[in-house]
This record gives C-alpha cells, structure tokens and sequence, in this order.
C-alpha cells in the first residue's frame, strides 16, 4: 500500500510537469531580417484576458536599435525605440482579444540591416474562481516551479543572443584585422619593391 501511495504521488508530479510544458504557455521563438529604411511585421490572436510577453532584442546592425509598435484592432497601444544596453527588450501586456500587430521599424536606418531576435510568450490568466484552499501545495510547487523554468529560458535566450552578437563582432574585427594586414604587407613589399627599382636606377645612373 505505501509503494502504491508513493507511485501515485510521483505519478502526479510526472503528470504535473506534463501538463506544465503542454498548457500552461507556449513560446515562438522567431529570427528577422530588417532591411533599411523597412519595416516587419507579424500578427497573432490572443483569447481576453491572456497575458502576453514579448522578449526581443537586435543581435545584428548598426547601434543595435529598433522602433517597436504594437496594434490592436488597427489602434496602436504601445510604441517605443529599443537601444541595447539601454531597454530590457520586454513589453508585457493582459489581451483584449482579438488580433494584434506587432511591427519593428527600421526606418530610422539608411543603409544598415537589422536582425531581430523576438519570442512571443503566452500564459493563460485564471479568471478568478479557484479558492485557495482547492490549490493543494503540489500545484503550487508546479507553479513555482512553472515560473522558475520559465525565467531560467528567457535568462538562457537572452545570454544566447548577447553571446551570438559579441560572436559576430568578434569575427568582424578579426576579418578587419586580417584585411588590414593582408593591405600592410602588399604596400611593404611594394615600398621595398621600389626602394630596390630606385637604388639600382641611381646607381646605373651614376
């Protein structure tokens, strides 16, 4: 009987964390090109009352900025500038329902793309009705643990995408430096090219 009570208590934690991972939110992780002087944008349909979280940042262009502007129903709710180092990249917000919008303008920018990293996550809200005593302490355990997983992706993300960049610019400096030396030693050679070509002309001369 006790091995049977322990089963079903860890049966219930498995099936916990099952039904964390299938209904309990969901993330798209999404990668965009944005080319100068253009603007991106994306739809999705959010049930009332859902909370949304949108994660972005700008791994690759120029100062790292984007304008972002969120619609609802062709009305814009929400717009600002994103600078990295300066903004979090997060915009939360509880839906209204229905479609919305969400574009990154990059037409601040002349002549520089821009690569938007961006992850839509979606958590269903209660609506109120559970008492706190039908919460057993199981699921408040699931729920901690829920939100922990939850902050540990979005850290791993955000880390993944500083880390891409500063590959990025690391490989970009490395390529300059080999351009740099490669142009260095051709006008060597070349100067001691023509120190040779000019002694020997003196010398012949004289």
């Amino acid at each position: 009987l006790f091995h049977v009570r322990q089963l079903s208590k860890r049966m219930k934690i498995v099936l916990g964390l099952l039904l964390i991972i299938a209904i309990s939110g969901c993330a798209r992780s999404e990668t965009m090109k944005i080319g100068a002087k253009q603007s991106e944008c994306f739809f999705q349909k959010f049930d009332k009352n859902t909370k949304v979280t949108l994660n972005y940042g700008v791994s690759q262009g120029g100062l790292l900025d984007i304008e972002l502007l969120v619609y609802h129903r062709d009305q814009e709710v929400y717009k600002t500038t994103y600078f990295e180092g300066k903004n979090d990249g997060v915009y939360s917000f509880k839906a209204r329902g229905g479609p919305y919008t969400f574009c990154f303008n990059n037409r601040m920018s002349r002549y520089t793309e821009k690569v938007v990293e961006f992850e839509v996550v979606v958590d269903k809200v209660s609506d109120g009705t559970a008492k706190a005593s039908d919460i057993t302490p199981l699921e408040k355990s699931l729920e901690r643990i829920e939100a922990a997983l939850t902050f540990v992706k979005h850290e791993q993300d955000y880390y993944k995408m500083r880390e891409r960049r500063h590959r990025d610019t690391a490989e970009s400096t490395n390529e300059r430096l080999v351009n740099y030396t490669i142009i260095e030693s051709v006008v060597v050679v070349a100067m001691s090219l023509g120190q040779v070509f000019y002694l020997r002309r003196l010398f012949n001369t004289n």
